[in-house]
């Protein structure tokens, strides 16, 4: 167990791992905003990424970036 509450970020790039979604990064905007980026994904990925990140408790909106991580 960790001993600090883990990110929202965090928690959204974890279970993007478990669903082999690799490459794509989460940036929390606050109040439960998040922005994921991601290179080279297509409509399909792109769109199964954002539901999945909706399903993180603490999210309330999901916007999806193409390009590099800032």
């Amino acid at each position: 167990m960790e001993p600090f509450p883990i990110s929202i970020e965090k928690r959204i790039s974890r279970g993007l791992q478990r669903l082999n979604f690799h490459g794509i990064y989460a940036t929390h905007l606050g109040a439960g905003k998040i922005t994921l980026v991601c290179t080279n994904k297509d409509a399909n990925e792109r769109a199964l990424a954002v539901a999945a990140a909706k399903t993180v408790p603490g999210v309330t909106e999901v916007s999806m970036q193409n390009g590099k991580p800032s």
